[in-house]
């Protein structure tokens, strides 16, 4: 018996994802509401230092799966050129 998940279903991809574009900004539009508050108490230098600080963790994550997909590549040609042998005794 195969599970299939229920959160999503074919006939209703549209509706879904809207929905799903919706939730994903939900919390970023709440959050850009205080970016006024954050300029008032520290000013416009600060606020875009820190605006430019947010996209590093991204960036890193990035490296991480570049570095990841190279990896598999690297040890798929590997593969190709030296097959392990079957090794049945």
């Amino acid at each position: 018996m195969r599970i299939r998940p229920s959160l999503t279903n074919v006939y209703y991809s549209a509706s879904q994802y809207a929905l799903f574009s919706s939730i994903m900004l939900i919390i970023p539009k709440f959050i850009s509401g205080f970016s006024g508050l954050f300029v008032d108490h520290f000013g416009y230098v600060l606020f875009f230092i820190a605006s430019g600080l947010i996209g590093f963790p991204v960036l890193w994550l990035i490296y991480i799966v570049d570095k990841q997909i190279k990896n598999n590549k690297t040890q798929s040609n590997i593969d190709s050129v030296f097959p392990q042998k079957n090794q049945s005794t």
